[in-house]
């Protein structure tokens, strides 16, 4: 319970620390240079990496404990559902994942539309894929038909090393 109580203290100073981060910016943003906007851009994507190993091991161990160690628990107790201390209720279902093998995209077209499942069938273009077709044919003077497609340009700031 003491490690649970330690957690918690940490989340509310990662809070307290995004409300600090909100007003730092807002007084940079109005006076700062952009030197001062970079660095502290720099310092706040260095705090965002270490936050998103923490949240990959966090988001590792709950889906061993979702996919793993409470169905075996709960199989082993013969529960179906736990109601937690504060009244939210824990429970394991099953849930089926299907996708189509790709040596068989068109066999398997094939049987669905035997089977009556036809409208399951979608033509789809990959979103990456259409905006890297939009970089290029921009790039070559020409554009995209405004009525078909939606092509946004966005500003984006990247970190690397020198």
């Amino acid at each position: 319970m003491e490690k649970e109580v330690d957690i918690w203290e940490t989340i509310q100073n990662l809070q307290r620390f995004a409300e600090i981060v909100t007003t730092d910016y807002e007084e940079i943003k109005i006076r700062g240079s952009a030197s001062a906007l970079a660095n502290r851009y720099k310092r706040l994507y260095e705090i965002e990496e270490e936050i998103d190993k923490i949240m990959k091991v966090i988001g590792l161990v709950m889906n061993h404990m979702k996919t793993t160690s409470i169905p075996a628990a709960f199989e082993t107790e013969e529960l179906k559902s736990f109601t937690t201390n504060d009244g939210k209720r824990i429970t394991v279902t099953n849930r089926v994942f299907a996708s189509i093998s790709k040596n068989y995209k068109e066999e398997a077209y094939e049987w669905l539309r035997k089977n009556k499942l036809g409208d399951l069938i979608y033509e789809t273009v990959n979103s990456q894929s259409l905006s890297s077709a939009a970089k290029s044919i921009m790039s070559e003077g020409r554009e995209m038909p405004e009525d078909l497609f939606n092509v946004a340009i966005l500003n984006n700031v990247s970190v690397t090393k020198s």
